[in-house]
């Protein structure tokens, strides 16, 4: 599964970059490949963790990434404030304990977790370096290659499977090529500690979905955490100081 997103991920961005004239030159190859090894680490961590959580819970594991990207380059102490009620948010969805979540699922999504942080790091530079389209097309192409070899000697008999292939396109496209190119969009324009913070919508999301797809039920206790996350997201965008703004220069173009 995440050989075949980052595949069809790389297929489409680079299409799309051909498409437009552009070109694979010149741009800062270091920056690219350390987001395509990132987004590898985090895609095949995460799918190897929701194996054994379920999805809200596996997401709000995932989050402590972002939280402590948001706590470790906050400039202020509300941010602070706000990053806390995000990860007391996060405890209570996990609820951590043996007869709850499993650990192996738990050590991988913590992987994930440390990959998704360093993402918004990687991320960030290249959102601001310039050629922002076309890093991430060569990023794509480097971690569908960085996980070949894992992919087909986890999954080699499904590579051919018709099925396979065509969820593995509808993965690719809507988890891979759109929103990571929203994303680099929106770390242009959003300094690393809010955007860090404003990630914490997505275990609230992934609960929703985890719900109406899989039929995966959310307690109250995990209601309220969602509900927490939610706030602190709400409340580190309202409380964001203007010099936390970037700068008109700083935008540059892709």
């Amino acid at each position: 599964a995440a050989w075949l997103r980052n595949v069809v991920g790389a297929a489409v961005l680079v299409t799309l970059v051909v498409v437009r004239g552009g070109s694979l030159r010149g741009i800062r190859l270091p920056v690219a490949i350390a987001l395509g090894v990132v987004l590898g680490g985090m895609n095949a961590m995460f799918y190897e963790g929701l194996l054994r959580l379920p999805l809200g819970d596996g997401v709000a594991v995932e989050f402590t990434g972002p939280i402590a990207v948001a706590a470790l380059l906050s400039r202020n102490r509300q941010h602070l404030l706000w990053v806390a009620l995000a990860a007391a948010g996060v405890l209570a969805i996990a609820r951590p304990g043996p007869s709850h979540l499993n650990y192996a699922g738990m050590g991988f999504m913590l992987l994930a977790a440390t990959f998704w942080g360093l993402y918004i790091l990687v991320g960030r530079r290249v959102a601001v370096g310039g050629r922002r389209s076309d890093s991430l097309a060569v990023a794509m192409a480097f971690s569908a290659i960085f996980l070949t070899l894992p992919a087909l000697f986890r999954s080699a008999p499904t590579v051919t499977d018709p099925r396979v292939l065509g969820l593995g396109l509808l993965v690719g496209v809507l988890s891979s090529a759109i929103p990571y190119s929203i994303e680099l969009m929106a770390m242009q324009r959003v300094p690393p500690a809010i955007f860090g913070v404003l990630l914490s919508l997505q275990p609230l999301s992934a609960g929703l979905v985890g719900l109406a797809v899989l039929g995966q039920r959310v307690s109250l206790l995990e209601l309220v955490g969602f509900v927490l996350v939610v706030c602190a997201s709400l409340g580190v965008t309202l409380t964001a100081p203007a010099e936390d703004a970037p700068m008109k220069g700083e935008l540059l173009p892709t």
